[in-house]
Protein backbone atom coordinates (compact mmCIF):
# COMPACT_ATOMS: atom_id res chain seq x y z
CA UNK A 1 0.00 0.00 0.00
CA UNK A 2 1.12 3.53 -0.60
CA UNK A 3 0.99 6.64 1.53
CA UNK A 4 -2.66 6.95 0.46
CA UNK A 5 -3.50 3.51 1.81
CA UNK A 6 -6.82 2.93 3.49
CA UNK A 7 -6.33 1.35 6.90
CA UNK A 8 -8.86 3.11 9.13
CA UNK A 9 -6.19 3.94 11.75
CA UNK A 10 -5.71 7.65 11.02
CA UNK A 11 -6.95 8.55 14.53
CA UNK A 12 -5.03 5.78 16.31
CA UNK A 13 -2.07 6.54 18.59
CA UNK A 14 0.25 4.26 16.57
CA UNK A 15 -0.64 6.16 13.41
CA UNK A 16 0.22 9.46 15.12
CA UNK A 17 3.59 8.00 16.18
CA UNK A 18 4.28 6.99 12.57
CA UNK A 19 3.29 10.43 11.28
CA UNK A 20 5.44 12.15 13.93
CA UNK A 21 8.50 10.10 12.95
CA UNK A 22 7.96 11.05 9.31
CA UNK A 23 7.83 14.72 10.29
CA UNK A 24 10.90 14.53 12.57
CA UNK A 25 12.98 12.94 9.84
CA UNK A 26 11.77 14.84 6.78
CA UNK A 27 10.45 18.30 7.68
CA UNK A 28 13.18 20.95 8.11
CA UNK A 29 10.56 23.44 9.32
CA UNK A 30 9.83 21.38 12.44
CA UNK A 31 11.07 22.87 15.73
CA UNK A 32 13.13 19.76 16.66
CA UNK A 33 14.41 18.99 13.15
CA UNK A 34 18.03 19.52 14.22
CA UNK A 35 17.77 16.54 16.61
CA UNK A 36 16.50 14.14 13.92
CA UNK A 37 16.52 14.75 10.16
CA UNK A 38 18.91 17.67 10.58
CA UNK A 39 21.58 15.31 11.89
CA UNK A 40 20.92 12.61 9.32
CA UNK A 41 18.36 10.41 11.12
CA UNK A 42 16.02 8.87 8.54
CA UNK A 43 13.00 6.59 8.48
CA UNK A 44 13.17 3.17 6.83
CA UNK A 45 11.96 3.81 3.25
CA UNK A 46 9.23 1.13 3.32
CA UNK A 47 7.87 2.60 6.59
CA UNK A 48 8.05 6.13 5.21
CA UNK A 49 5.65 5.31 2.40
CA UNK A 50 3.51 2.73 4.21
CA UNK A 51 1.91 2.98 7.62
CA UNK A 52 0.78 -0.64 7.19
CA UNK A 53 4.42 -1.77 6.80
CA UNK A 54 5.44 0.26 9.85
CA UNK A 55 2.58 -1.19 11.91
CA UNK A 56 3.42 -4.74 10.76
CA UNK A 57 7.04 -4.37 11.83
CA UNK A 58 6.63 -2.55 15.16
CA UNK A 59 3.31 -3.72 16.62
CA UNK A 60 5.00 -6.44 18.71
CA UNK A 61 5.48 -5.07 22.20
CA UNK A 62 3.36 -1.97 21.54
CA UNK A 63 0.97 -0.83 24.23
CA UNK A 64 -0.43 2.50 25.35
CA UNK A 65 1.97 4.43 27.56
CA UNK A 66 5.09 3.30 25.70
CA UNK A 67 7.02 5.42 23.24
CA UNK A 68 9.09 4.35 20.28
CA UNK A 69 12.80 4.50 21.00
CA UNK A 70 15.84 4.09 18.77
CA UNK A 71 18.19 1.54 20.36
CA UNK A 72 21.20 3.28 18.78
CA UNK A 73 20.41 6.95 19.30
CA UNK A 74 22.56 7.84 16.29
CA UNK A 75 20.83 5.22 14.11
CA UNK A 76 17.74 5.48 11.96
CA UNK A 77 14.13 4.52 12.55
CA UNK A 78 14.40 1.09 10.95
CA UNK A 79 13.86 -2.60 11.70
CA UNK A 80 16.26 -3.79 14.38
CA UNK A 81 16.85 -0.30 15.77
CA UNK A 82 13.50 0.50 17.38
CA UNK A 83 11.89 -0.73 20.56
CA UNK A 84 8.96 0.24 22.75
CA UNK A 85 10.08 1.86 25.98
CA UNK A 86 8.73 3.77 28.96
CA UNK A 87 9.61 7.45 29.22
CA UNK A 88 12.14 6.59 31.94
CA UNK A 89 13.81 3.99 29.74
CA UNK A 90 13.82 6.36 26.81
CA UNK A 91 15.31 9.23 28.77
CA UNK A 92 18.21 6.95 29.67
CA UNK A 93 19.01 6.69 25.95
CA UNK A 94 19.84 10.35 25.52
CA UNK A 95 22.66 11.57 23.37
CA UNK A 96 24.37 14.36 25.29
CA UNK A 97 25.34 15.36 28.77
CA UNK A 98 24.03 18.69 29.96
CA UNK A 99 26.09 21.67 28.87
CA UNK A 100 26.66 22.50 32.55
CA UNK A 101 28.25 19.09 33.22
CA UNK A 102 31.91 19.64 34.20
CA UNK A 103 32.78 16.05 35.14
CA UNK A 104 32.24 14.47 31.74
CA UNK A 105 30.11 11.76 33.38
CA UNK A 106 26.34 11.43 33.57
CA UNK A 107 25.05 12.01 37.12
CA UNK A 108 28.40 13.25 38.49
CA UNK A 109 29.12 16.76 39.70
CA UNK A 110 31.78 18.61 41.65
CA UNK A 111 30.83 19.05 45.32
CA UNK A 112 33.09 20.62 47.99
CA UNK A 113 36.36 19.55 46.30
CA UNK A 114 35.02 16.01 45.82
CA UNK A 115 32.67 14.33 43.33
CA UNK A 116 29.02 13.64 44.02
CA UNK A 117 26.93 11.00 42.21
CA UNK A 118 23.21 11.72 41.84
CA UNK A 119 20.37 10.08 39.93
CA UNK A 120 16.80 11.13 39.19
CA UNK A 121 14.18 8.45 39.83
CA UNK A 122 10.45 9.05 39.47
CA UNK A 123 11.08 12.81 39.48
CA UNK A 124 13.14 12.73 42.68
CA UNK A 125 16.85 13.53 42.88
CA UNK A 126 18.69 10.89 44.89
CA UNK A 127 22.23 11.50 46.13
CA UNK A 128 24.13 8.25 45.81
CA UNK A 129 27.26 9.45 47.59
CA UNK A 130 30.36 11.65 47.52
CA UNK A 131 33.68 10.28 46.26
CA UNK A 132 37.33 11.30 45.98
CA UNK A 133 37.46 10.84 42.20
CA UNK A 134 34.95 11.45 39.45
CA UNK A 135 35.59 7.90 38.18
CA UNK A 136 34.47 6.45 41.54
CA UNK A 137 31.36 8.61 41.41
CA UNK A 138 30.68 7.49 37.83
CA UNK A 139 30.92 3.83 38.85
CA UNK A 140 28.52 4.47 41.74
CA UNK A 141 26.12 6.14 39.30
CA UNK A 142 26.35 3.11 36.99
CA UNK A 143 25.46 0.75 39.83
CA UNK A 144 22.49 2.90 40.83
CA UNK A 145 21.33 3.30 37.22
CA UNK A 146 21.18 -0.46 36.75
CA UNK A 147 19.43 -0.85 40.11
CA UNK A 148 16.79 1.79 39.40
CA UNK A 149 16.46 1.59 35.63
CA UNK A 150 17.42 -2.00 34.82
CA UNK A 151 18.74 -3.11 31.47
CA UNK A 152 17.80 0.17 29.77
CA UNK A 153 20.12 2.25 31.94
CA UNK A 154 22.35 4.79 30.29
CA UNK A 155 25.73 4.15 31.84
CA UNK A 156 28.99 6.04 32.05
CA UNK A 157 31.99 4.62 30.24
CA UNK A 158 34.81 4.48 32.78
Amino acid sequence: MSIHESHGDHKARLYRIWADIKQRTSNPNLHNWSHYGGRGITMYPEWFVSYTAFKRDVIGGYRDGLTIDRIDNDGNYEPGNVQWATKIQQSANQRHLRSTNTSGYRGVRSHKKRWQARIKVDGRDITIGTYDTKEEAALAYNTAAVQYRGEYASLNVV
